[in-house]
């Protein structure tokens, strides 16, 4: 197992790790819809996955493929909180 006191051996680590492409892959994707990443189902990314390992692990390969999936814009809107429609309050306020 590469070091992973520092950067590169991180890197290193990511780079040997052959569940990290997937990994990273339904993560963005659950950010990118708003749900958690145990409820994206594989089909619903496996595309763009494909393309992000196809174009050497580009990560401008995987959010293009993402954005073209129908899928991907399909998500409901999120669920309106009791503060709907009133200003929100700054730290600073």
């Amino acid at each position: 197992m590469a070091d992973r006191k520092d950067g590169a051996g991180l890197g290193q680590y990511l780079h040997d790790n052959p569940k990290f492409p997937a990994c990273l892959a339904r993560k963005l994707y659950a950010f990118g819809t708003g749900v958690n990443s145990e409820d994206v189902e594989t089909s619903t990314f496996k595309p763009a996955y494909k393309t992000f390992v196809d174009s050497g692990y580009r990560m401008r390969a995987l959010l293009k493929g993402m954005a073209q999936a129908p899928e991907f814009f399909s998500t409901p809107a999120p669920e309106q909180e009791a503060s709907a429609g009133q200003p929100a309050k700054l730290a600073s306020q």
